[in-house]
Formats: C-alpha cells, structure tokens, sequence
C-alpha cells in the first residue's frame, strides 16, 4: 500500500490514487510538482463508474509524465466545495495548484485528453464511424479551424 504520495492509497494496481482528506490534496495536488490529474467521483454515480476505468487506463499511457488521482467528494464534501464541483464526474488537469482544465461528464480517453490539453490534436481514427453530424455542436470555431473545448468556449461567450 506504499505509494510515496502522503495520505493517499493506491485504489488499483495502476498509477491511480486516492486522496483521502483536504490535508492530502493540498499536499499532493496542489503542492504538487509537475501535472496531476484528479478525477472527482462519487460511488453512486453510475457516469462516474464509467469514467474510472478510463482514467485508470489514462493513468498506465501518462505514466511517468501526469500524476493520476482520485478524490471521493462524498468523503471530502469540503475540498469540492472550494472548487466548486457542482456536477460527477469531473475531471481535471491541475498543475502548479490551479486548474488548468477541465472536463465533466462520461466521456472516452481520447476526448478526456483533447479536453484536458494532454493531446493538441484528435487521434486519426480515434472517432467511431457515424459521429461526423456532431461537428456541427460546436460553439464557434476559432480562426484556424479547430473546434474550441468547453472552456474556450465559455470564456469566449464570457468576453461577448
């Protein structure tokens, strides 16, 4: 159950953790050096039952350059709060403690990386056939023609 990290323990014989406690995710997200990712969940969410096999795999393919952690908001209600996770699962990217990115709901790998900046580009062949009509949703795409990621977009809509 030794996993270097204070206050967490490995949830999976991956590179997962889970961080128990608001002293734990200062410590080891927050004061954190290089890139975490915490994947915000809840035992009773069924989408975030989804997402955790997919973080795990996540966690094996950024081994050595993205931490991979896990925090049950049921058990610290408290550092949900402060950030302001309102909805399960998010996911997000922190680096030199502040959020970088983000991401909420079921989703796969390839778009969890696009969302969280990991990846600049989709994978070829990573979206399944038939899924070309959702280009359309896309809230305005910047000038090079790239569609924009959630948080672009909100800031864009923000900015008028």
């Amino acid at each position: 159950m030794a996993s270097g990290w204070h206050g967490v323990r490995e949830t999976v014989a991956m590179a997962v953790h889970e961080i128990e406690g608001s002293e734990a995710f200062v410590r080891d997200v927050l004061q954190a050096d290089g890139r975490v990712v915490v994947d915000f969940y809840a035992d009773w969410c069924a989408p975030c039952r989804q997402v955790s096999p997919v973080i795990e795999a996540l966690s094996e393919k950024w081994a050595g350059s993205t931490r991979f952690a896990k925090l049950d908001v049921d058990r610290s209600p408290e550092v949900a709060a402060a950030l302001g996770v309102r909805s399960l699962p998010t996911v997000a990217l922190f680096e030199a403690g502040e959020v970088k990115a983000y991401t909420i709901g079921a989703a796969p790998g390839h778009i969890i990386e696009l969302e969280l900046g990991l990846v600049r580009e989709p994978v070829e062949d990573a979206e399944p056939a038939g899924l070309s009509e959702l280009d359309d949703l896309h809230v305005g795409d910047p000038p090079d023609g790239r569609a924009k990621g959630p948080i672009e977009a909100i800031k864009a809509w923000w900015r008028g």
